[in-house]
């Protein structure tokens, strides 16, 4: 999981590369259009949040079942006593 100052970071780079570049380069342009999509996007989705917390559930609404206890193990009947059945 990146943090939004990564996403920026690379971006950064990457506008770098390209001013760097003597031929443009189709992948380049790609990653910049992807990340600048994405930084938007998250500085959307962060100013939503600041303007209107949302408030977030992490359990199931409803009762989860529970498998019944597994059986218990039976003795093994070959080995008796101290020294285990030699």
């Amino acid at each position: 999981e990146l943090a939004l100052e990564d996403l920026e970071e690379g971006l950064r780079r990457a506008e770098l590369r390209r001013t760097l570049e003597d031929r443009r380069r189709p992948w380049l342009e790609s990653l910049i259009r992807t990340l600048s999509t994405h930084i938007s996007a998250a500085h959307t989705a962060i100013a939503r949040e600041k303007a209107a917390p949302v408030e977030l559930r992490w359990g199931p609404e409803e009762q989860l079942e529970v498998a019944p206890p597994l059986p218990k193990k039976p003795k093994n009947p070959r080995f008796h006593g101290a020294k285990g059945g030699r």
